[in-house]
C-alpha cells in the first residue's frame, strides 16, 4: 500500500525502507505495542513452550475469551500453513500448559471461561504467496494474516490480508446442522424466540451493509463479533427475548431516548466501552447509529 506525505497540497511518496533487519525486529516491536496494533489483545508470554513446542507470542483475546498465538515471519515462509495447523492443534490439546501461563500472568479473570475449542492464530509477515492466502482462507475460522511494511522516517504499516476463497455468506451462518468439534458456531445455539431471530437477522444484515470494509459477523459461543480494519468494534449477544449489543467507542456516545446505554467498567478484560439491549424493530435504527459511530471510531 503506497503512502504519501501531504504538505501545502503537494504529495510526496514515502518510500519503503528495504534494509534487512534482525529476525526478531517485528516480533519485539509488536509485543511492545500489542494493544496498539491488535486492539484488545492482552500479552501473556514471549517464546512460551506449549505441548513441547515453542511459540513466538501467547496472548489472550478478552472479547472472544480465546487463547491467541502470534507467529512472525521476516520474509516468505513456505511452511507457514503447516505451522498454523500445528499451533491450532497444540493450543487445543494442551490446555494445562496454557492455563498455567494465563494464571501466572494474571491475564484472565476466570480461567474456566477460556474458549479452548476456538483458539486463534495470527501470522505477521512481510509478504504472503497467493497459495498461502488460498490455503489459509480454508482455515479462516481460526487463522488471520497480517502484512507489514517498514517505511522511511520510522513509519510502519500493518494491514490485515484477506484470504483467497469464498467467504461465508450471512445466510449460511444460520444453518441448523450439528456442529462438528472445532467447527464454527451458528446462531441457533443462542435460543432466540422467532421474533428476536428476525430482529437479529435484520441487525446482522444492517451492520454488514454499513460499509464494504465490515466483515461478516464471527460467531462464537458467547456472541457475534463484527470487525473491519482491526479487531471487533461491536458484538451482539442474542438472548431469548432480546439482543445485547456492546460497542467500543473512542468518543462520547450520543444519547437516544429509545436506548438505555450504559458505560462499562474500564478494564483490560473488557475492551468494549458501552452496552445496550434491543428487543423491537423501533430500537433497530438508533442502535445502528451507535454501531456506526463505533465503526467510524475504529478506523
Amino acid at each position: 500500500m503506497p503512502l504519501f506525505r501531504l504538505k501545502n497540497r503537494r504529495a510526496t511518496r514515502i518510500l519503503p525502507d528495504e534494509r534487512r533487519r534482525r529476525e526478531d525486529f517485528i516480533h519485539v516491536l509488536i509485543e511492545d505495542n500489542l494493544a496498539t496494533f491488535f486492539d484488545g489483545l492482552v500479552f501473556v508470554a514471549r517464546k512460551p513452550r506449549i505441548g513441547g513446542k515453542e511459540f513466538d507470542t501467547l496472548a489472550f483475546d478478552p472479547v472472544s475469551k480465546s487463547p491467541v498465538i502470534i507467529e512472525y515471519k521476516r520474509e516468505k515462509d513456505r511452511g507457514v500453513v503447516e505451522q498454523v495447523s500445528l499451533y491450532y492443534v497444540k493450543l487445543r490439546n494442551n490446555k494445562a500448559d496454557v492455563m498455567v501461563l494465563f494464571g501466572r500472568q494474571g491475564a484472565v479473570q476466570d480461567l474456566e471461561d477460556v474458549d479452548f475449542d476456538h483458539p486463534q492464530i495470527i501470522v505477521v509477515a512481510k509478504e504472503f504467496t497467493p497459495e498461502q492466502k488460498e490455503l489459509l482462507g480454508l482455515m479462516n475460522e481460526y487463522s488471520r494474516l497480517w502484512q507489514y511494511q517498514v517505511y522511511s522516517d520510522g513509519i510502519l504499516s500493518l494491514e490485515e490480508v484477506q484470504p483467497l476463497g469464498s467467504p461465508v455468506s450471512p445466510g449460511a451462518r444460520g444453518r441448523t446442522s450439528p456442529r462438528p468439534l472445532g467447527a464454527a458456531w451458528d446462531v441457533e445455539h443462542f435460543g432466540m424466540k422467532p421474533a428476536i431471530r428476525k430482529l437479529y437477522d435484520r441487525l446482522d444484515s444492517a451492520i454488514t451493509s454499513l460499509d464494504s470494509r465490515i466483515k461478516p459477523g464471527k460467531i462464537n459461543k458467547w456472541f457475534v463479533g463484527f470487525g473491519a480494519t482491526g479487531y471487533y468494534f461491536c458484538t451482539a449477544k442474542p438472548r431469548v427475548n432480546s439482543i445485547q449489543i456492546d460497542v467500543k467507542l473512542g468518543r462520547r456516545v450520543v444519547k437516544t431516548k429509545e436506548l438505555a446505554i450504559r458505560k462499562l467498567p474500564s478494564t483490560k478484560h473488557t475492551p468494549m466501552t458501552h452496552r445496550f439491549h434491543i428487543a423491537t424493530d423501533s430500537e433497530l435504527r438508533p442502535a445502528l447509529g451507535v454501531v456506526r459511530q463505533a465503526f467510524e471510531d475504529s478506523l
